[in-house]
C-alpha cells in the first residue's frame, strides 16, 4: 500500500478477500515460503508439464 501497510489478497471460486491482520499475514508468508521451497525450478516445471501433456494427451 502507499502507506507501507502490508495486505494480502486471497481469491477463491466463490469470492476474494483481503487480509490485514498481522497473524494472518505471517501465516500467509510461512505458507508461501513452504510452497516456494517445494517448487521445482521453472525449467524443470516446464519440462514436467510438457512431458505430462505428451504422455496424457498425445496419441
Amino acid at each position: 500500500m502507499e502507506d507501507q501497510r502490508e495486505i494480502a489478497y486471497v481469491e477463491s471460486v466463490a469470492r476474494g478477500w483481503t487480509m490485514e491482520d498481522g497473524e494472518d499475514l505471517s501465516a500467509m508468508r510461512r505458507a508461501l515460503r513452504e510452497v516456494r521451497a517445494r517448487a521445482l525450478p521453472m525449467n524443470m516445471s516446464m519440462d514436467l508439464i510438457r512431458r505430462t501433456a505428451e504422455e496424457r494427451w498425445s496419441s
